[in-house]
């Protein structure tokens, strides 16, 4: 720093400081100008989706579509754990999030063309209900309007309700 700077510098440390008195009515409109920038609505989160998104995916050669608020997660397909007496489309079990899941092959069940490759399990919840769904692939979330054209959507509700998506602990159906 130059002598010079080192000057101005220590001339500006002299000077007062001016306090500037504001009336009554000034600093009234000073904070609503301040209350009114300060209530501006608050952006969403990243991480919040809105209600009318979906995840699209495909069950060999078909494409579906699930509201992602049944969505909770999407992983990598990994070794399962078998289960002995479940019908074929009930692949094993896994383990998301400290829960265990039955993870099914729903083409078979829905009567879809063409086999499904394991590549993803998307975990989905619907009430007190979690099980794992095998696709080929996922994609999204999507904008619902966008995604309805390119694939119907799949009825956890109608899924979940259907009896013999069902197992007792005998492992009878």
């Amino acid at each position: 720093m130059s002598a010079t700077t080192r000057e101005q510098l220590a001339r500006l440390r002299r000077l007062p400081v001016p306090v500037r008195e504001r009336t009554a009515d000034q600093e009234a409109r000073l904070l609503e100008r301040r209350a009114r920038a300060l209530a501006r609505p608050v952006a969403p989160d990243a991480d919040e989706t809105p209600a009318d998104t979906v995840l699209l995916v495909s069950l060999g050669s078909d494409r579906r579509t699930i509201a992602v608020a049944h969505v909770l997660d999407v992983t990598p397909f990994d070794a399962l754990t078998p289960v002995p007496g479940t019908p074929p489309y009930v692949l094993g079990l896994t383990s998301r999030r400290g829960r265990v899941l039955a993870v099914c092959d729903l083409a078979p069940v829905l009567g879809l063309a063409g086999p499904v490759t394991p590549r993803e399990i998307v975990a989905v919840e619907l009430g007190d209900v979690a099980f794992g769904i095998v696709v080929d692939a996922s994609e999204g979330p999507l904008p619902q309007t966008a995604a309805n054209r390119l694939a119907p959507s799949l009825d956890l509700q109608a899924l979940v309700a259907e009896r013999r998506l069902e197992i007792d602990h005998e492992g009878e159906r």
